[in-house]
């Protein structure tokens, strides 16, 4: 019998290891050697045993270790993309999407494949990139409905491929974003009487740059030769396929409705060619209220640093988002009269910020109602009315954008482009549309393009003379200085590019942060976004494919010192921003303040689950081991990870380094901060905090009580207001003097403070007052308003006077305690937004051992040790009844929380607007769709229950058992579960273990894990006695059906409780993510500040 004939080519790797075992003389089809060929002739020499192509999907697979290349294009990998596009059947559909790199151009091809491609005939669209529709949102281009139409037309059609081509090479017909956006600049300066293509030969640039050559290479890679349906209105596409042996069946025109901000565009497009038959209409984006139109700007180094040249700047007008408009009254009154439902409205800049129901809005065409036309004669006098309101709404709706100033650089050293959107003027309300002053050699190049006429190119001539004469830094306006400290600071946004997110995701939450970012901005009335074009965090479209494998990819390579230096070039003099983040605080600000830029505030940018706090706590949970390993000592640590390993992650001396100064870490120099008349070991100290603080206040009590000599104790802060400090001293910040009689005589406190206690010499011990702080929170003011009652004062803390100036008095009046001060900080001082705090507390127990260990305590063992435990606590097993039992209680209390009341307002309170300040990489990939469909069946499998949890104990030995706070705080404050108790072993059978029986519910009808009243955890130390009696503790709960999880630790016991922290983070995530708690809304949200402000 023959051996069958070979089809097409598989893998080389499969290639290379049958070619061996293979029959010597197996034939091949004329088909298949015609598609071999584009394979090289070694590898066609070693086909012989190739097998016929994966019929259900058609196409060659590669592992993530293998390539597949011809001519100049690679196959890097594959990805899976949910879109928001529905099949027939109303599913989302998902496009499997292969990925290739021209290794010349260094452009991507992004085949998005869709049915089956074993096909006779396959529709296909070649799309090339257009960033300032697909990312930025603009309307000047009909770029993005060519693309999502075609994606929609390929489904309609049953199977198709879209090719994207991404990258300098086919942005801005091949020409790059650069040429591109300096074709746009003079176009616009025109007003658009200059058409795109005599701009581009002008400048002296071809029509078109494009080399489809790579789309015939991604199809040979497929390893198929359908006929194809070209989707397209463009005569050189349909030629290049042609040119390469792409055979077409026929071709459909993608066309989009025509708006007044690219019509001008279109029609140019037209006359070279394209099919587009809507592209008749003659008005132009000028008759919009609001443009501004200003000279361009000549190509020219930026003053002082040849590292970037400003190559263009123009007017861009972004699309509304989610119905937010800017407008005037009588357009909203428009909208009303078509029945558009106002959902939210209120005065803003002379205008109306406005949000629309977007599902009320007319149709699309609406502006395109003919009253004189047949149609509109035909209508009944209700019918035409509402027909002549809609259109009316229409034309509000073709006007309504957002106009923001485009400044597009080159970047010399990273040979990319780099862009700088800005909105508003910081000195006048007249923000729409508003371009920004110009510096000295900007304006003397707008100038001389003045004097030139208005011919583009002849203007750009006259005025390179001119810009090259002007090379000088240039100095705000006293105008433009006078309105930048009258009006608030800027908003700014660092965005990173995601080519995934310019398609139709079902998952639009990175996106969303931009699209918010810029509804933020507008509502402010100024601000500025930079856009990084580079995926994955700086690592490319490459990076992104290989990060799950990490060989030798590095985190983050974005330049956020670059993109501050120009952005701080458009501040008009304003030295502090607000910058909207959901995440690189301290990169952000430390690359702001290289640049004498402060940040004012972090305002909190994402979607409906980042507005309830869920992937603000996820990040925060995972640069939790990052941020520890910051804090580490100069000593370049060794990291075990159990017995016999070496795997553990190592920093470089350079690396730590940096690291250290990043953070802010200061110097543990006992003589520094003690100086040489006190010994802190023998010191006498008094100690306090409040909230999370307060656990950090016990731990340092225990360490010092238990590794050194000294008198430690933990003093409430509402001991300190038992103190008089006589009139005015609290309203003025001013220090009472130490000699107060009240103070020193006629208080528990001052008695501490003076010293009776005595040493063995019989001479009083010197007195320390620590106070720990996080956020320095103003009831802190109580004890620190006492300090000079004591010989020195200490302050940990997270708060430094760069980033919130409001709280610099209280900083330097401990630097200038008249015995000596310090200021000790610590991570994060931005973990606002949230009730809960996830990597302060951990920084905190940290930065005091730290501090013990370097002051007083040298042979505590090195805390770097802690780190593999708290890296491996991601992983940490739960018990199953345990976690099920807290997430049904979570969402028991999630719905209680948000039931509705009689007039149908949330119990919980109103959410807040887009204008409502926030607080709190980004690398734009999406998260998997099995990920959502996993966590939807787990919260689907968990039964519900009617009534939230009773009871959750701790059991733990001293000294764990004396500074759990923080541990009882995820329950709390995360969870918004009961208070949990905390016993010791010994103590626990005492009246806890009774109270525990009794709450504990065993009711037939409730059967099931998750209706227990009550939970148990016990920290299990290591230690011979406590293994032993946490045994006991276990067998006796789990004994009597309730809920236990026994969490062991084999650290050092003062170190145990940074490992817990992370350990507790993980179950408390998944509580509050599956059980729906919302940390951004919590209860008492707005009601709390009386006693949080008791001390001003």
């Amino acid at each position: 019998m023959d051996p069958p004939a070979v089809a097409i080519p598989k893998m080389l790797s499969e290639v290379r290891e049958e070619a061996a075992a293979a029959a010597a003389d197996l034939p091949v089809t004329p088909e298949a050697e015609r598609q071999l060929r584009g394979f090289g002739s070694d590898v066609f020499r070693s086909a012989k045993a190739i097998q016929d192509i994966n019929k259900t999907h058609g196409h060659l697979r590669a592992t993530a270790d293998e390539r597949v290349m011809t001519g100049t294009t690679i196959f890097l990998g594959e990805k899976m993309l949910r879109t928001s596009i529905l099949d027939d059947a109303g599913k989302p559909v998902t496009w499997r999407t292969f990925i290739y790199q021209d290794v010349v151009a260094k452009g991507y091809i992004l085949a998005l494949t869709y049915g089956d491609l074993n096909s006779e005939e396959l529709a296909t669209r070649v799309h090339s990139c257009c960033v300032t529709s697909e990312t930025l949102g603009a309307r000047d281009c009909d770029c993005v409905q060519q693309l999502e139409g075609a994606l929609e037309r390929i489904v309609r059609l049953g199977k198709g491929i879209l090719f994207f081509l991404y990258g300098a090479s086919h942005e801005g017909r091949g020409a790059s974003y650069v040429c591109k956006s300096r074709d746009r600049m003079l176009v616009q300066y025109s007003h658009e009487t200059i058409n795109t293509y005599d701009i581009y030969r002008e400048l002296g640039l071809k029509a078109d740059h494009r080399e489809f050559r790579c789309v015939a290479d991604a199809v040979k890679l497929l390893g198929i030769s359908p006929k194809w349906i070209m989707l397209t209105n463009n005569p050189d596409k349909i030629s290049a396929f042609k040119e390469h042996d792409l055979p077409i069946a026929r071709t459909e025109k993608i066309e989009a409705r025509p708006t007044r901000f690219n019509i001008a565009y279109l029609r140019s497009k037209k006359r070279y060619g394209h099919t587009l038959d809507q592209a008749t209409a003659d008005r132009s984006v000028y008759d919009a209220a609001g443009v501004r139109i200003s000279e361009p700007i000549v190509p020219h180094i930026l003053p002082g640093v040849p590292r970037f040249i400003h190559v263009s700047s123009y007017s861009l007008p972004l699309g509304t988002v989610d119905g937010f408009m800017l407008l005037r009254a009588r357009e909203v009154e428009a909208l009303r009269a078509a029945g558009v439902r106002i959902i939210s409205e209120r005065p803003l800049r002379g205008r109306v910020w406005i949000q629309a129901d977007v599902d009320t809005l007319p149709a699309d065409d609406a502006a395109d109602f003919d009253p004189e036309s047949a149609e509109a004669k035909a209508l009944s006098p209700e019918d035409l009315d509402r027909k002549l309101r809609e259109a009316a709404a229409g034309e509000v709706l073709d006007c309504a954008v957002f106009w923001f100033r485009m400044n597009v650089y080159y970047d010399v050293v990273a040979s990319e482009e780099f862009v700088v959107l800005e909105y508003g003027d910081p000195g006048t309300d007249l923000d729409i549309g508003q371009p920004p002053p110009t510096d000295q050699g900007e304006a003397a190049a707008a100038a001389a393009s003045a004097a030139a006429g208005t011919n583009a190119a002849a203007a750009a001539a006259a005025a390179a003379a001119a810009a090259a004469a002007s090379r000088t830094p240039a100095s705000p306006s006293k105008a433009g200085a006078a309105s930048a400290a009258t009006k608030s600071v800027p908003l700014v946004r660092f965005h990173s590019e995601s080519v995934f997110n310019r398609f139709p995701l079902l998952d639009r939450s990175y996106k969303k942060r931009y699209q918010q970012s810029i509804l933020r901005i507008v509502e402010h009335g100024w601000g500025l976004v930079t856009l990084f074009f580079h995926d994955g965090r700086g690592r490319g479209l490459g990076g992104v494919l290989v990060d799950g494998q990490r060989k030798g990819v590095v985190a983050d390579t974005r330049d956020f010192k670059a993109a501050s230096w120009v952005l701080q070039r458009h501040l008009r003099g304003a030295t502090a921003v607000k910058v909207l983040a959901s995440g690189q605080h301290a990169t952000i600000a430390a690359a702001l303040r290289q640049y004498s830029v402060e940040v004012k505030e972090w305002v909190f940018v994402g979607d409906a689950e980042l507005d309830r706090g869920h992937a603000l706590l996820r990040a925060r949970a995972a640069s939790l081991p990052t941020t520890l390993r910051s804090m580490l000592s100069d000593e370049v640590p060794a990291f075990p990870t159990g017995a016999g390993s070496d795997a553990g992650a190592k920093l470089s001396a350079e690396e730590l380094a940096a690291a250290r100064a990043a953070a802010d870490i200061p110097a543990l120099d006992p003589a520094a901060v003690f100086g040489a008349d006190v010994d802190p070991s023998t010191a006498n100290w008094v100690i306090t905090g409040v909230g999370s603080s307060e656990a950090h206040g016990r731990y340092l009590v225990s360490l010092l009580q238990r590794h050194t000599g000294a008198s430690a104790r933990f003093a409430p802060l509402t001991a300190f207001l038992d103190v008089d400090v006589g009139p005015g001293s609290a309203s003025t910040g001013t220090p009472a003097p130490k000699s107060s009689e009240s103070l020193v005589d006629g208080s528990h406190l001052g008695r501490l403070a003076s010293g009776v206690q005595t040493d063995a010499a019989g001479s009083g011990r010197r007195s320390i007052l620590v106070v720990i702080s996080q956020g320095l929170s103003p009831n802190s003011w109580a004890a620190l308003r006492h300090m000079h009652a004591f010989d020195r004062v200490i302050l940990f803390t997270s708060v430094s006077t760069r980033h919130r100036p409001d709280k610099d008095a209280r900083i330097q009046s401990v630097r200038a305690h008249p015995g000596g001060g310090a200021v000790v900080t610590f991570p994060m001082e931005d973990e606002y937004g949230v009730l809960v705090r996830v990597v302060g507390p951990a920084c905190g127990f940290l930065r005091v051992y730290q501090c013990v260990r370097a002051w007083c305590a040298p042979s505590l063992p090195d805390p770097a040790i802690v780190l593999p435990a708290v890296e491996a606590a991601e992983a940490a097993p739960v018990p199953k009844a345990v976690r099920e039992t807290l997430i049904a209680s979570a969402r028991c209390m999630s719905k209680g929380l948000l039931r509705k009341s009689e007039d149908g307002a949330d119990a919980a309170g109103p959410q807040p607007a887009f204008g409502a300040d926030e607080s709190e990489e980004e690398d734009g990939t999406p998260p998997a769709a099995a990920a959502a469909a996993s966590a939807a069946d787990k919260k689907s499998a968990i039964p519900s229950r009617a009534t939230p949890l009773r009871d959750v104990a701790f059991v733990a030995s001293p000294p764990l058992s004396d500074y759990l706070i923080n541990a009882c705080k995820k329950f709390e404050e995360g969870m918004l579960l009961a208070t949990p108790s905390v016993s010791d072993y010994l103590s626990f059978p005492h009246g806890k273990h009774q109270l525990l029986l009794l709450s504990h519910r065993r009711d037939p009808a409730l059967a099931g894990r998750a209706q227990a009243d009550s939970v148990v955890v016990l920290l299990d130390s290591g230690r011979p006695a406590d293994r032993r009696i946490a045994t006991m503790a276990e067998d006796m709960v789990a004994a009597e059906g309730i809920p236990v999880w026994r969490i062991p630790s084999a650290l050092p016991v003062d170190l145990q409780v940074i490992e817990f922290e992370a350990v507790l983070n993980r179950l408390m995530l998944d509580v509050i993510i599956e059980g729906d708690v919302d940390q951004c809304h919590w209860p008492g949200h707005d009601g709390e500040s009386a006693l949080y402000h008791v001390v001003r």
